[in-house]
Order: C-alpha cells, then structure tokens, then sequence
C-alpha cells in the first residue's frame, strides 16, 4: 500500500473498489488552522465525467500497474 501523496498524474488506484485514473493533483487547505490536504480529479475506466476526493498526504491507497 502506498500513500496518497505518491500519486502523480496518469497514476491508477483503486477508489470505493473501483479503478481510476488521476487527472490533476492540488495541494488544499481547509479552514485556518487545518494540516494541508491533497485534492485529487479522479476518472472511472468507464467513465467520462471526473469527480474529486480529498485525501491526507499519509492515506494508504492501492496502485494499479
């Protein structure tokens, strides 16, 4: 398992059991005094649309070669 801020654009991971790709990466603040986040847009296999998820740079996701 690898951490959410070893994900680059292009990169694949697995999401709610499903694989996606990584279309952007953006490092994120949220409130005043909060730790910085990383904001990822994320497209299914099947899909066109993109969505976005919010992770902390030490989360464990799953890559897919």
């Amino acid at each position: 398992m690898a951490q959410a801020s070893e994900l680059q654009r292009g990169s694949y991971f697995i999401y709610n059991g499903e694989p996606v790709r990584v279309l952007r990466k953006e490092v994120i603040v949220v409130g005043t005094h909060s730790h910085s986040k990383l904001k990822f847009y994320i497209q299914g296999l099947n899909e066109k649309a993109e969505r976005t998820v919010n992770l902390h740079h030490t989360d464990k996701v799953e890559i897919v070669d």
